[in-house]
């Protein structure tokens, strides 16, 4: 929040700052795809997928080379090929290191080659990869070697279209892969907060019940009631999931509000709002981890004086608020605006 404007309007909209290895960053193509797979399958699609973003973050802009004229993106099988051990997995995932979680994790790893994904769906087109060309385990090192396909590994690497970022911590907490789905979804229209009409701090997406069935791959004969209709699948694959990751997730909650049609629901809005929990700084910090906490919590700090603003006086900030938007058209960036309506109000005597 206390980045200068100039500084923030400069900044190339497909930079991305990787400050943990353990982000995990994808093209909103895959964020959105439709697929489904066991939970901890996900999870080690994701945790391969960090290798190949993380190494190739720097140099993303030479990896991806589209031939001129036509749909074809090449990729050399080495750059989307990742080895890794069970127990950098387990670590990451913050699971015990115990036989019965080696055991899944092989398993699991051993499952990810026949996992699909479907990259585009329309009335007209349909298009599925699986997520890997090759896997390899070596009993003897207790690694895993995967390789993605060309499409998918593309998919993860291409941001021109917007990109996903999470926590590969709060991954690793959902039991459920609806839930899990929704975290990746929401997080991919995080891009929409506070612009579009949405609030500061918040943003939605929504899907007809319909639209749900076929981004998860929910058979039609799953969850589907004559007498009661969408009921259980309301319950199953929104109410629950949604109620899991509002429980587990430190970073986002979402709100659930029905989609009516006449009497029927046939629909649900996915209202988002970001969480923000104060860092606790450890004597076991480095100089960089002190930091960056320390400017978390003063943002963390700036941001709670002004929701006290916004709710003291909501005509007076609404009015300078769209002050801000008017004067700054072509770069309006709330984070920014908020600060400066802050610092007048601040400055005529308003109390916060």
């Amino acid at each position: 929040m206390r980045k200068n404007p100039q500084a923030l309007e400069t900044t190339k909209i497909t930079e991305i700052a990787v400050k943990e290895k353990n982000s995990v960053i994808q093209g909103n193509a895959i964020s959105r795809s439709l697929y489904s797979c066991p939970v901890l399958v996900r999870k080690i699609i994701m945790f391969a997928g960090i290798q190949i973003c993380t190494r190739q973050n720097i140099e993303k802009a030479n990896l991806i080379k589209e031939i001129p004229d036509t749909d074809v993106v090449f990729i050399s099988p080495k750059e989307l090929t990742v080895k890794f051990k069970i127990s950098e997995v387990m670590n990451a995932l913050g699971l015990t290191d115990s036989g019965t979680n080696y055991g899944l994790i092989r398993n699991s790893v051993e499952d990810v080659l026949s996992a699909k994904i479907v990259l585009e769906n329309t009335e007209n087109k349909f298009t599925a990869f699986n997520w890997f060309s090759a896997t390899n385990f070596d009993k003897n090192s207790d690694s895993f070697e995967l390789t993605f396909t060309q499409q998918v590994g593309y998919g993860i690497l291409n941001h021109t279209n917007g990109y996903t970022t999470m926590s590969l911590g709060t991954i690793g907490k959902f039991k459920s892969i609806y839930a899990l789905r929704y975290y990746e979804i929401a997080m991919s229209f995080i891009g929409n907060k506070g612009r579009n009409g949405n609030e500061y701090g918040k943003w939605f997406f929504q899907y007809s019940f319909d639209e749900l069935r076929k981004l998860f791959k929910v058979p039609d004969d799953c969850y589907s009631d004559k007498k009661y209709g969408n009921r259980n699948f309301f319950l199953k694959i929104v109410k629950e999931p949604i109620s899991e990751l509002n429980l587990l997730s430190d970073e986002i909650r979402i709100d659930i509000v029905k989609i009516l049609q006449g009497r029927k629901t046939v629909g649900v809005k996915f209202e988002c709002s970001d969480i923000s929990k104060k860092k606790k700084i450890n004597k076991t910090d480095s100089f960089a981890e002190r930091k960056e906490k320390e400017e978390l919590n003063e943002d963390l700090e700036q941001l709670k004086k002004f929701e006290t603003m916004k709710s003291k006086y909501p005509d007076i900030f609404e009015k300078y608020f769209e002050e801000e938007k008017k004067n700054t058209p072509l770069f309006f960036i709330p984070e920014i605006a908020m600060k400066n309506v802050y610092e007048k109000m601040h400055s005529e005597g308003f109390s916060f």
